[in-house]
């Protein structure tokens, strides 16, 4: 859905091979990423269901309208300042690799999630500096039924404040994304009177918003 042209995309397809286990109705994958540099909000939704004729396009008549009325100033009034300072002369003195604060001036700190072996680990380092690559992304994956050891909750960030990427702002901005789950799609699915069949079902649907002012 691009609001600047006025166009929603919405691809259909089917056979998709996924990292999970098969016994699964639906899945819903959301990407939230703000871009602090040209104040950019885009919003990825990738459904992928398991349970019936159209069930992706059914989903998708219900979810769309919805995505049109929300408003995604609060979340990104709340992080902006955790992370983010517009000064164009700022330049990080220490941020966190791993666990030991260093210097690096010139820089921007990072914050990266990943896995080991299934064991969730975050990665802090200090990057050389990128005004465009300044930002979050919030990630989230519900699988239904649930709940699934597949289900995912995370966040990774760059960002041009000193020691921003440290323990305490990472509790910081959990705090407020969890506190605001406004642009979440739920699933609502009726377990009970879905049909598997064998093939899957994907709906990916982007929604890329330019906002120049959050004000």
């Amino acid at each position: 859905m691009d609001f600047t042209r006025r166009q929603i995309d919405i691809l259909l397809t089917g056979d998709v091979q996924l990292d999970v286990d098969d016994n699964f109705n639906s899945i819903i994958i959301q990407t939230l990423q703000f871009r602090f540099f040209n104040q950019s909000v885009q919003h990825f939704v990738e459904y992928l269901c398991a349970a019936g004729d159209d069930c992706d396009w059914l989903y998708a008549k219900q979810k769309v309208p919805p995505l049109l009325n929300i408003d995604y100033s609060p979340l990104y009034k709340a992080i902006e300042p955790l992370l983010y300072e517009s000064t164009s002369s700022t330049n990080v003195a220490k941020c966190y690799q791993n666990d030991t604060l260093i210097d690096c001036l010139g820089g921007m700190c990072s914050y990266l999630p990943f896995d080991i072996s299934s064991i969730p680990s975050i990665s802090r380092s200090c990057s050389r500096y990128n005004q465009f690559e300044l930002g979050i992304i919030i990630e989230r994956r519900q699988i239904d039924p649930g709940p699934s050891i597949h289900d995912l909750d995370v966040f990774g960030f760059q960002c041009n404040k000193d020691q921003c990427n440290g323990p305490k702002n990472e509790d910081d901005l959990r705090r407020v994304v969890q506190s605001n789950n406004d642009w979440i799609l739920q699933i609502e699915n009726d377990s009970s009177s879905l049909q598997m069949t064998n093939n899957y079902v994907i709906l990916f649907f982007v929604f890329i918003i330019n906002h120049k002012h959050f004000e």
